[in-house]
Formats: structure tokens, C-alpha cells, sequence
């Protein structure tokens, strides 16, 4: 596999955001993404979540119990 350089990577997650909180505004939705970067075991929630309901989530990250 042709691995990226960390900029791109960082661009395409902030893509990955701003599109997430785009369709939430667009549809009425809430949305939840999780990317968990498999060399390092890193997870990032990124979520565009007004009523909260995805809270859970975040708080298994916490306590590290998701994504395992």
C-alpha cells in the first residue's frame, strides 16, 4: 500500500469534518464519524451532534473500550 504524508492526511480529515457538519446542517441529521488510525491505534470522533445522542460514543473513547 502507498502510504500519504501527514498534511494530506490532515486535509483529508478536515474534508471528512466539514462534510459531516454540512450533511448534518443539510438533512437535519445527527452524524458521528470515527476514524481509527490502525498503526497507532489513534481515534478520532468527530461529530456534528446537537441533541447529544452520540454521546455514548465518546464516552467509550474515553475509557477506551470502542474500537478495539
Amino acid at each position: 500500500k502507498e502510504k500519504i504524508d501527514a498534511p494530506k492526511k490532515c486535509r483529508r480529515k478536515t474534508s471528512l469534518k466539514r462534510k459531516a457538519y454540512e450533511y448534518s446542517k443539510m438533512c437535519d441529521a445527527d452524524v458521528c464519524v470515527g476514524i481509527r488510525i490502525r498503526e497507532t491505534g489513534q481515534v478520532y470522533l468527530l461529530s456534528a451532534d446537537a441533541s447529544g445522542f452520540w454521546a455514548f460514543l465518546a464516552s467509550q473513547l474515553v475509557w477506551g473500550r470502542a474500537f478495539r
